[in-house]
């Protein structure tokens, strides 16, 4: 009988307890370094044949708090397709009670996601090796707060349309692909 009680009384308290987070929750110092500049609404890239590629901007959201039960979740969002190649690049950020989190999709597919708190990665497919850098030098130019995203150890696990390696700065968003069939495409502006 004693149990009964004891069981009962712990789930009237739980039903008590609000769980719902409540406050404002912002993207870390960290994960701040990887917002790329949503005034950049195109660039272009050049691959090794010589060919140039126009990347526009497709989504920009900008500090977006959504309110949830009480708590504001900082999320950020932009992307960007490119004309010839069809690419489609999405980097999304986002802060909550537990942690800062960044995500990547390409082409609408091969999501990663990374937790800045734990360091962790997952995927929904092959996951890749993520590596930060502070710097990388492209076509002469040196850029800051860099990720790199390496499929290569799953060659054979990903898409075509995916990129081998990709390297992504801070600021000024996707710098330089590496493709399955060898072709590396770089940032010319």
């Amino acid at each position: 009988m004693s149990r009964i009680l004891l069981i009962i009384s712990f789930l009237f308290f739980l039903g008590c307890v609000k769980d719902e987070p409540i406050g404002i929750f912002s993207l870390s110092k960290e994960a701040s370094k990887y917002k790329i500049d949503g005034e950049i609404t195109s660039f272009k890239m050049i691959d090794n044949n010589g060919i140039t590629d126009l990347f526009r901007q497709e989504n920009f959201s900008l500090y977006h708090h959504e309110p949830w039960e009480g708590g504001f979740f900082e999320s950020y969002d932009i992307a960007y397709r490119s004309i010839i190649n069809n690419y489609y690049f999405n980097l999304r950020l986002n802060a909550d009670d537990y942690s800062s989190t960044m995500s990547f999709t390409w082409n609408q597919n091969n999501y990663v996601y990374y937790d800045f708190k734990y360091k962790e990665t997952d995927s929904d497919g092959f996951k890749p090796v993520i590596s930060f850098y502070k710097s990388i030098m492209i076509r002469g130019v040196n850029y800051k707060d860099i990720i790199e995203l390496d499929y290569s150890k799953g060659v054979d696990k990903i898409k075509d349309n995916t990129p081998l390696k990709a390297f992504i700065s801070g600021k000024k968003g996707l710098l330089k692909i590496v493709r399955k069939d060898g072709i590396v495409l770089e940032r010319i502006s």
